[in-house]
C-alpha cells in the first residue's frame, strides 16, 4: 500500500461504470486515480466525430469500435456470425448507444439482493438512481432525481410518429395502458422510452462526468492505451501493464478496478493468471486463482426484429420513442418479461436490402427482457490483441423460445390491428402467412432472425461464499486476490428488465461510496 495520504486507484476502462467511478473518486483529493481506456479521448460534444452526433440510434458503424465477433445461437454451426460492436472511446458503449435511460425494475434488484447481495437490494440501489440524474420531467417524484450529471427526458406522445401513436389505442384491447412513466417503480403497459440526451446529443458519461472532472489535478485519463493484465506482488494487485505506442510498462497503484465492461473485464482478468484452470492452461497462461465463473454466465437481451414499411412517405419524426412491457404469463416467465421497442426510422438506417421505393420503417423488435438461458465468453490466446470468443447461447431454453415466439404473434396482431394497420404498408422483415402456420417452419424463422440488443452481462457475477461461479463478493472484490475489483455490467447475477446503460451508471455512483468507505 502506499505510504502517503493520497490513495491511488487504477480504472481500466472508461465506460458507462469506469467513467462515473473515477469522476466520483477523484472528487475527493485524498484520492489520485488514473483512468485508462484503450480508445480515444472525447471529453465534450464539440470534440466529438461526427459519427458519434446522433443519439436518436445506435452508431454502429463508422464507431471506435473493438470489431467483436459473435455466435447467436448453438451449435454454432447453425449460427450466423454476428457483429458485437462495443464502443473503444471514453464513454464506452455509451457513447455509440441508442441513449435508453431505462432503469431496471425493482424485482430485479430484490433477487440479486435473494441471490446474497444484500447490498444490491432495490432499497440499496435507488439513492444512486437518483444520485445520478436529472430527471426533467418528475423531477418532485422521491423515486427521481433532479440534481444529477445525467439529463433523462421523454418524448411527449404527440412526439411519436402516426404509427406508433395508434398502438395505444390498440393495446385498450388487451388491458394494457398509456403510463407517463417508464421508470415508474414496476411500471408494466406502453410509455414514452426516457432518453438521456443534449439536444440530439449522447449524455455519455464522458460528456458529463468526466468533462465536470476533467480539470482535477488528481485525475489522470491515459487514452488510447491497452491494459494488457493485471501485475502482482504475492496475492496483492499492485497495478497493470500497459501498451502505449507500441511499447509495454507498468502503473503502480494501490488497488485496482476493472471497467472493461462484460467482454473486456474477463478477458483481462484470464490474461491475468484468474479464470477457469482449464481454459487457461489452453492459452498457455499460468494459473493464479482458478475461477470457473469467470467468462461464464455471458446474457444478453435477445429480440427478435419485425418491421413494416411507413404508409406516410412524408412522417419526420423518427427514433425509438415508445416502449411496451408486459409479461408473457407462460411457466418459467417472469412478470412484465417481455418489451417492445417501438420504432420509426428512416430506410437509410435499416441495415437490410430495401426496395428503392420504401422510405421509412415501423420497427416492432420483440425483446426478451429475462431470458432464461445464457451463454459463455472462451478466452483463445494469451494475446491481448486475440478477442475471445462470444457464444450467446440464444433460444438454448424452449422457454425463451417460445416467449420470443409469442412475443412475434402478438406484434402481427398489433400491426394489422384495426388502429394501427393504416399507418403501415406490406411488410419488411416478418414471417409470412405460411410460416406462420406451420411451427416447425415458424422456429426455424425466429431462429434464423434473432440478434442481440447488445446488452451483454454478467461474466464476473458477484455472489455470496459458497457460489462456486461468483467471481467477485458484494463488495466486488475479486475472490482469491488482494485489492482488485470489477465493477461494469460484468458484476450482475443476472441481467436486469431494461436497457443496461442507466444501471451501469448506478454501479459506478455505488461503488465510488464503497471504496470511499474502505479508504
Amino acid at each position: 500500500m502506499s505510504t502517503s495520504n493520497v490513495h491511488r486507484t487504477i480504472v481500466v476502462g472508461a465506460g458507462s461504470t469506469g467513467a462515473v467511478l473515477a469522476a466520483r473518486l477523484s472528487e475527493d483529493p485524498a484520492e489520485h486515480v488514473v483512468l485508462i481506456e484503450a480508445g480515444p479521448k472525447y471529453l465534450s460534444i464539440d470534440e466529438l466525430p461526427e459519427s458519434l452526433w446522433d443519439a436518436e440510434g445506435p452508431a454502429l458503424e463508422g464507431s471506435p469500435d473493438w470489431g467483436y465477433k459473435c455466435f447467436w445461437t448453438e451449435p454454432t454451426h447453425t449460427s450466423v456470425v454476428g457483429n458485437y460492436p462495443r464502443g473503444k472511446v471514453l464513454g464506452g458503449s455509451g457513447s455509440i448507444n441508442a441513449s435508453m435511460a431505462i432503469r431496471g425494475l425493482p424485482a430485479d434488484f430484490d433477487d440479486w439482493g435473494e441471490r446474497g447481495n444484500k447490498d444490491w437490494s432495490w432499497e440499496s440501489v435507488l439513492p444512486y438512481f437518483n444520485k445520478l440524474e436529472t430527471d426533467l420531467d418528475f423531477p418532485e417524484k422521491e423515486y427521481h432525481g433532479s440534481s444529477g450529471p445525467i439529463p433523462v427526458r421523454r418524448p411527449t406522445l404527440d412526439e411519436w410518429p402516426t404509427a406508433v401513436q395508434s398502438v395505444v389505442e390498440a393495446l385498450a384491447d388487451h388491458g394494457l395502458e398509456y403510463k407517463e412513466d417508464l421508470n415508474e417503480p414496476d411500471m408494466s403497459g406502453i410509455a414514452s422510452t426516457p432518453r438521456n440526451k443534449i439536444s440530439t446529443f449522447r449524455a455519455s458519461a464522458a460528456v458529463t462526468y468526466l468533462y465536470e472532472a476533467r480539470d482535477r489535478e488528481n485525475l489522470e485519463i491515459v487514452a488510447d492505451t491497452l491494459v494488457t493484465r493485471v501485475l502482482f506482488d504475492g496475492d496483492q494487485a499492485v497495478g497493470v501493464e500497459i501498451q502505449r505506442d507500441g511499447k509495454l510498462e507498468e502503473i503502480h497503484a494501490d488497488r485496482v478496478v476493472l471497467s472493461g465492461g462484460a467482454i473486456n473485464s474477463p478477458q483481462l482478468l484470464m490474461l491475468s493468471g484468474i479464470g477457469p484452470k482449464d481454459m487457461l492452461e489452453r492459452a498457455g497462461i499460468k494459473v493464479r486463482v482458478d475461477l470457473p465463473g469467470v467468462g461464464a454466465n455471458l446474457v444478453d437481451h435477445p429480440h427478435v426484429p419485425v418491421v413494416y414499411a411507413a404508409a406516410d412517405p412524408n412522417e419526420t419524426r423518427f427514433g425509438f420513442n415508445a416502449s411496451l412491457r408486459w409479461s408473457s404469463g407462460l411457466d418459467g416467465g417472469q412478470d412484465n418479461d417481455m418489451v417492445l421497442a417501438l420504432g420509426f426510422t428512416a430506410a437509410k438506417n435499416m441495415n437490410f436490402d430495401l426496395d428503392p421505393s420504401v422510405k421509412a420503417g415501423v420497427f416492432f423488435p420483440v425483446i426478451l427482457a429475462k431470458p432464461v438461458a445464457g451463454g459463455w465468453l472462451e478466452l483463445v490466446s494469451a494475446d491481448p490483441q486475440t478477442h475471445p470468443e462470444l457464444h450467446f447461447n440464444f433460444l438454448g431454453s424452449d422457454i425463451d423460445t417460445k416467449r420470443l415466439a409469442d412475443g412475434v404473434r402478438f406484434a402481427l396482431e398489433l400491426l394489422h390491428s384495426d388502429a394501427v394497420s393504416p399507418h403501415v404498408a406490406g411488410p419488411l422483415l416478418a414471417p409470412d402467412a405460411a410460416t406462420l402456420a406451420d411451427e416447425e417452419r415458424f422456429l426455424e424463422w425466429i431462429h434464423d432472425h434473432v440478434t442481440t440488443t447488445y446488452h451483454c452481462v454478467g461474466t464476473c457475477r458477484m455472489g455470496p461464499d459458497g457460489d462456486d461461479m461468483a467471481v467477485l463478493d458484494s463488495g466486488l472484490k475479486v475472490r482469491g486476490v488482494s485489492n482488485l475489483y470489477v465493477a461494469d455490467a460484468s458484476i450482475m447475477p443476472t441481467i436486469v428488465n431494461a436497457y443496461t446503460n442507466l444501471t451501469c451508471y448506478m454501479i459506478g455512483e455505488k461503488f465510488a461510496d464503497m471504496l470511499s468507505e474502505e479508504s
